[in-house]
């Protein structure tokens, strides 16, 4: 697990509220570097917060993703280990709660583009959720929950931060044991993820998301 972490200077015995920041890149590119910033600031307005990496690629097709020429079960399995890394961060951060200092009853995730994906995907959907979309993930490629670390650490997600496009392969996914408040700082024209429902990078062959102005109706149902 790689991550850059920051928290207030000041010496203190007050638990912090944690957040985890994903940053974006297409499931491609991108960097826990990115997110520093954004970490920095959380740290001076009173934060714990910790930028990481995450794995990356899938099968795109020799191409630009956006070209419409890849494969589809790639990119899902993508999200798929992102997930994994993000759950094991989690796991870790609260595994060492008071090293860092962290209140584990707040803690927060912050999504970018596909961070967002992540994210989403962290907090609302479960290993049988995964396999409902892909039969036979976990045999292929591990648990959701024991992946990229050993550590059996519950967490929580109280809320989750969104910026530069969201996306969830199910409304479904949401129900009244695990909805969590969610901000959205979204464009309804973004060209890789829908405001409404329509398919990844607008490739009608890669998988259906539901945007922003879906999800926000049915966080606000609950």
């Amino acid at each position: 697990l790689q991550y850059f972490f920051t928290a207030p200077n000041e010496k203190s015995n007050t638990k912090r509220p944690f957040v985890l920041l994903i940053h974006g890149g297409g499931f491609l590119a991108g960097s826990y570097k990115s997110s520093m910033a954004p970490a920095m600031l959380f740290a001076q307005r009173g934060y714990a917060a910790a930028s990481i990496d995450y794995r990356l690629g899938w099968n795109t097709g020799g191409s630009n993703p956006g070209s419409c020429k890849g494969d589809t079960i790639s990119m899902y399995k993508a999200v798929y280990r992102a997930t994994q890394d993000a759950r094991a961060a989690l796991r870790y951060f609260v595994a060492n709660a008071e090293q860092f200092g962290i209140d584990t009853r707040q803690i927060y995730i912050f999504g970018s583009s596909a961070g967002n994906i992540t994210a989403a995907a962290v907090t609302f959907m479960t290993q049988q959720d995964f396999d409902t979309k892909l039969r036979g993930i976990e045999n292929s490629l591990g648990s959701l929950y024991t992946a990229s670390n050993t550590l059996r650490t519950d967490f929580h997600i109280k809320a989750l931060l969104t910026v530069t496009g969201f996306g969830m392969v199910s409304k479904s996914f949401i129900n009244s044991n695990n909805v969590v408040p969610v901000f959205f700082m979204v464009r309804a024209n973004d060209p890789v993820l829908p405001y409404g429902h329509e398919p990844a990078f607008k490739c009608k062959n890669y998988f259906l998301l539901y945007g922003a102005s879906e999800i926000k109706n049915v966080i606000k149902s609950y």
